[in-house]
């Protein structure tokens, strides 16, 4: 067996080019030399010209030379030309090479018939440039081929057909056949040529003229076949047409758009188009085709998706039919996605404040303490992407403060706190050898001037005596200790502490001849604070897992989990504790964490549990208990009540309350959706609990909030007020929504204080919705409620179809009147029913009851009453009741359209004068053109008085109209008179009145223009058209037109006239020029 070789072996480095190949151009016939470098002298290397190896031998010759490589290719051709390249085992150059044809002349020229078909010979002598020797060449004319060919065609009976191909030359003849039988123009058929194009027309079709049909070119042959369909088959067969068409879409950023079209047969063909530009299948564009129904799925929104989208449905019949639709894509509203986090810091170091937004290179606004910061060298403003950061360097104490970002409507807020930074050697101790009698100096200097300073010799602490002398100079950054009069006893440790916050203890030895390991009680290993913690979190959550700890010097800390090391990343170790921070919870972060502390005088370790908890569902549901209290007492005052519930699925009896003051009670925090409860309660008095009662039968939660109706005109809700205000009079609610696939939450509409319902009309057939609600009042939004479970929706139709006149129900004995006592209370409830909710109005001899100290109103959903208390004798009379529903609103007023173009314009209005007793929530803008019946919604979301209206069709004649939508639905809208979508015709600018030429100079004519279509340009001059000659040039782009004259004369003097006309107009404009000089 071979001994290993030996381990500083080290391996020659491999071979490599040193200089590259070069580009080469040369002309045809020249000699040809690439030339290359090698690191060393015997490498091998291959040629090859693209991928083939060259060989050696012929016009190729390869030579090495040194550590040069050649390739030399003599005589060039013009189809040397293209890509070599020299390779070494492990490395490659490549270079270029361009040849240039010679020059040819033609001396004379005749032609020769060849006498083969398709084939023409000429003859003609030529010289070269190099060594004009005349030598004949042949030229061949090409053959006549397909460019396209003829495609199957079908029909019906008695249609005519035609086959249409083009070929590559123009008076080149065919044969067309059927079968094997040439087909001859007359009755039947008719032969066309026309150019390239070649047609083929078989006229009032049978049956019997299905079959191929075949075209001969040359010796080439395309073929067709012809599909003839009878007309009693036709009768079956249904015409493409489209069902569904596309609808508009209205979307925010980031969401995810369908566009849905529905055929009425199967077989069609779907191409898909964004303004006219195709569109295929991709990650973010999905196109799906199910049974007859055509989809195009859009995800991830963005401002560049915004467009018109059209598909594009033929058949195998030629049918063809094509949708449109309109998608607006909304700006989402910018707000901070991570928010600042406090920091604190010693001064003189950098901090960074960071914060993420939702949206890409925005600016926001920074603050200090209600103050804009002002960014300089120092303080820095630093944007990436969503990251936006605040750098503040070398930090003082005058950067202490609350730090705010704003983001739109959004803010984030921060404090960041400066610590004094501890002192420190700048100059440390030095050993001292004296001799015996002689003083002794200590010097040191310190980073801060007002330093605490303590001497010490052998871990004893020196006062300053007539041996030991102490004193400050130079700034009183420098300490001294002076030993005078020393002593035989030779110092071993002297120890300088500086004690400048007792946070931080800077120690230096001083180690003379004789030296030892000090055993002071300041050095000590690190100690644990705490015992061993157990934690829980929620999943998400952030966690901080901090391990107090005493040690000197400052020990090293190493968290573990499982025995695997966590990164140091965000492991924070001061003086006197440890932290180990975890953003989001996640289930896998569960475990026994193990933390290591260890500095040079020992270690120490601690254990934390930590628990991640998944909170799965938060439950809302409530029921109301009442009881009567216990016949008896015990013997001693009854002081509370316990309450407590069971879920019937459950044997475990859970607490409610054990402190109930009255004989009644609301357990909240229920499951609500078929789960039911079992409640007991047990008197309470001073001596213990008594026996408890229980409920007979199950009882279901019920929610404060919930949905009350879903059907086909959409959801109605209902909730109760806040049990606590905040402080302040609750002014209104908002309603959410959020679909069940996604997790955004939107507001969907508002209502006033005293409205506890609300009906949804804006969801979408077959979705499922969550819905909750918040309240609000005038310092802000409260938190919102919890979420209904999800509600399927089974119809788009809204519920403004659906209008329920105003029903009042009373008691039968109110009807037949009330009799009661003066000093008595008299209470008068109704019933009322309606849609939209009704506004209800309580009225005594024709004056309005309004509350006051004895006059009770109060009015929910669905009920109303009053109640007079301490009544009297002129509280009788007739009461009446009123219930009147709210309406949608009337036309918007002032509808204006302006700033017409080929593709958009602009339309503005105000809002209605009747806004159907609700605030108007929203526009909708509606177009059609005047040659279609068919409205098209151009968007329904407008919140403003004002819309762009674009992706027109140029030169098309329009009509537009405006409605404005309540919570009750959609008014009556307004309608403008007709518009066409067309520039005016654009003036001529900055034209001059008058010019000035020299005589013999250029004489130039500048006309800045504007118009859409490009117009026609004409000059005239004293009533005749300039035309353009030997001294008159004409040029015209797009916004300009030029007239130039060049050697001017005294007669090209005079009143110059542009023309300028489109198909929308025309105009002029005129210049005076003077030719000055000899």
């Amino acid at each position: 067996v071979p001994n290993p070789p030996p381990k500083n072996l080290k391996w020659p480095p491999s071979t490599v080019f040193t200089k590259n190949l070069p580009n080469i151009e040369v002309n045809e016939t020249d000699t040809v030399k690439f030339i290359c470098e090698v690191s060393k002298p015997g490498a091998e290397v291959t040629w090859f010209k693209g991928d083939k190896e060259l060989p050696e031998g012929g016009r190729y010759e390869q030579i090495a030379d040194g550590r040069k490589r050649i390739l030399v290719i003599h005589n060039a051709h013009l189809d040397d030309a293209g890509e070599y390249s020299c390779r070494l085992p492990s490395t490659r150059t490549t270079g270029k090479l361009k040849v240039h044809g010679k020059k040819i002349t033609l001396v004379y020229f005749f032609t020769e018939k060849s006498g083969r078909q398709g084939y023409a010979i000429f003859f003609c002598s030529v010289y070269t440039e190099k060594n004009s020797i005349c030598s004949p060449f042949i030229f061949t004319e090409l053959a006549a081929e397909f460019i396209t060919r003829p495609q199957n065609v079908e029909i019906l009976e008695g249609e005519k057909a035609e086959f249409v191909c083009s070929i590559s030359k123009d008076g080149f003849e065919v044969q067309w056949l059927r079968g094997n039988k040439v087909l001859e123009a007359g009755d039947k058929y008719d032969i066309i040529s026309d150019g390239k194009k070649r047609l083929l027309v078989i006229k009032d079709s049978v049956l019997g003229d299905e079959g191929k049909y075949s075209i001969m070119v040359g010796g080439i042959k395309a073929t067709a076949h012809l599909k003839v369909i009878g007309k009693l088959l036709f009768i079956l067969v249904k015409k493409l047409r489209i069902i569904t068409p596309l609808k508009d879409q209205v979307v925010k950023e980031g969401e995810e758009l369908v566009f849905n079209c529905e055929v009425n047969t199967e077989g069609a063909k779907a191409k898909w188009y964004k303004n006219e530009e195709p569109i295929f299948d991709s990650a973010k564009s999905i196109m799906v085709h199910k049974d007859l129904v055509y989809t195009l799925r859009i995800r991830d929104a963005h401002f560049a998706d915004q467009a018109t989208y059209t598909v594009s449905l033929s058949n195998a019949r030629g049918e063809h039919v094509k949708s449109s639709a309109a998608l607006t894509v909304l700006e989402e509203d910018l707000r901070i996605v991570v928010p600042l986090e406090d920091i604190e810091t010693m001064e003189k170091k950098s901090v960074t404040f960071w914060c993420k937004v939702n949206r890409l290179n925005v600016t926001l606004q920074w603050t200090k303490n209600g103050e804009e910061v002002t960014f300089d060298r120092r303080i820095l403003y630093k944007v990436d992407k969503y990251k936006h950061s605040l750098i503040i360097k070398d930090c003082g104490f005058i950067d202490e403060g609350e730090y705010t970002v704003t983001a739109g409507q959004d803010k984030s807020v921060a404090e960041l706190l400066i610590t004094e930074a501890p002192a420190d050697f700048i100059e440390h101790l030095r050993d001292q050898t004296v001799t015996e009698f002689d003083d002794a100096v200590f010097t040191c200097q310190l980073s801060k001037e007002k330093a605490s300073v303590k001497w010490y010799k052998n871990g004893r602490e020196i006062r300053e005596d007539k041996k030991y002398h102490e004193f400050a100079i130079w700034g009183n950054s420098m300490n001294t200790l002076i030993v005078s009069d020393s002593y035989t006893t030779p110092i071993t440790f002297s120890e300088l502490e500086s004690v400048l916050n007792m946070q931080e203890v800077y120690l230096i030895v001083l180690k003379t001849l004789n030296t030892h390991l000090p055993h002071w009680s300041s050095l000590a290993a690190p100690r644990i604070k705490t015992a061993d913690q157990n934690l829980v979190v929620d999943v998400g959550k952030p966690l901080t897992m901090v391990v107090p700890y005493d040690a000197y010097p400052k020990a090293e800390a190493e968290w573990l989990k499982e025995d695997e090391s966590l990164p140091t990343h965000t492991v924070d170790t001061t003086a006197d504790s440890t932290t180990f921070k975890i953003l989001e919870a996640k289930k896998s972060d569960k475990g026994r964490y193990k933390i290591i502390l260890q500095n040079k005088h020992g270690k120490a370790e601690a254990h934390i549990n930590v628990n991640v908890i998944e909170v799965t569902e938060t439950y809302d549901g409530e029921v109301s208990l009442a009881w009567e209290e216990p016949e008896s007492d015990g013997g001693s005052k009854i002081i509370g009540y316990v309450v407590e519930r069971r879920d019937i699925k459950r044997k475990t009896w859970i607490l409610a309350t054990d402190h109930a003051d009255s004989c009644e009670y609301t357990v909240t925090g229920l499951q609500r959706g078929g789960v039911e409860y079992l409640f007991r309660v047990s008197a309470k008095n001073r001596v213990g609990t008594g026996e408890p009662v229980e409920t007979d039968t199950p009882v279901e939660a019920k929610s404060k909030f919930e949905v009350i109706d879903v059907n086909r005109f959409g959801a109605s809700l209902t909730w109760e007020p806040p049990e606590y205000d905040g402080g302040s009079p609750i002014t209104g609610y908002i309603v959410e929504l959020r679909d069940k696939g996604s997790i955004r939450w939107e507001p969907a509409m508002t209502t006033a204080a005293h409205e506890l319902a609300a009906t949804m009309t804006d969801v979408v057939e077959n979705k499922e919705y969550y819905f909750r609600v918040r309240a609000q009042n005038q310092i802000g939004v409260g938190k919102p409620s919890a979420a209904t479970r999800a509600e399927p929706v089974t119809t788009t139709e809204s519920l403004q179809k659906m209008q329920l006149a105003p029903e009042i129900f009373l008691d039968v004995k109110l009807l037949a009147g009330l009799t009661v006592k003066a000093g008595t209370k008299i209470e008068l409830p109704a019933t009322i029913k309606g849609r939209p909710e009704p506004r209800i109005t309580w009225t005594k001899a024709d004056k309005i009851l309004k509350p006051d100290d004895r006059i009770t109103i109060e009015t929910k959903p669905n009920h109303s009453s009053v109640t007079i208390t301490d009544s009297k004798r002129s509280d009788s009379g007739t009461y009446i009741i009123e219930a009147v529903n709210s309406n949608k609103p009337g036309p918007p007023a002032a509808f204006d359209i302006s700033d017409i173009t080929n593709e958009s314009c602009f339309l503005t209005w105000n809002p209605p004068r009747d806004d159907g007793g609700s605030k108007i929530t929203n526009y909708v803008v509606e177009r059609r053109a005047t040659d279609s019946e068919v409205w098209h919604k151009m968007s329904s979301t407008i919140k403003g008085t004002n819309f762009k209206a674009v992706n027109l069709t140029p030169h098309k004649e329009y009509i537009f109209r405006v409605s404005a939508e309540n919570m009750y639905g959609v008014g009556e809208p307004v309608q403008h008179s007709p518009i066409i979508a067309k520039y005016s015709f654009g003036k001529l600018i900055n034209l001059m009145l008058s010019l000035l030429c020299t005589f013999t100079k250029k004489l130039s004519i500048p006309v800045p223009f504007r118009a859409v279509p490009s117009p026609t340009i004409t000059w005239h001059k004293g009533g005749k058209e300039v035309k353009a000659g030997d001294r008159t040039t004409m040029k015209s782009n797009y916004t300009s037109a030029l007239l130039e004259v060049t050697n001017s004369v005294h007669a090209d003097a005079g009143v110059y006239t542009i023309t300028l006309e489109n198909k929308l107009g025309s105009t002029t404009g005129s210049v005076n020029v003077k030719v000055i000089g000899n």
